[in-house]
């Protein structure tokens, strides 16, 4: 049997706790560039900059990732709905 002591415990609780912030917040950055690329005009690089993203390449690496398409692919298709 694997015992854990109290201090791993929390330590394994505040890791997975800050991990699902993080996603969530990230996934709520997706959803707001995807708002932005569907219903304004905005470069592409002023929405990774309202939004925090590093860099452009970081921005659209990002992007793609969580939404499997580019950021200009995703408003060629789904922008002005």
């Amino acid at each position: 049997m694997v015992q854990f002591h109290f201090c791993e415990i929390q330590l394994l609780f505040l890791a997975f706790r800050t991990r699902l912030t993080l996603t969530f917040v990230l996934n709520e950055k997706i959803e707001e560039v995807k708002r932005l690329l569907r219903y304004t005009d905005k470069f592409l690089n002023a929405v990774a900059v309202y939004l925090g993203f590093s860099s452009q390449s970081h921005f659209a690496n990002t992007f793609r990732k969580y939404a499997g398409k580019s950021p200009s692919e995703f408003r060629k298709i789904y922008g002005d709905q």
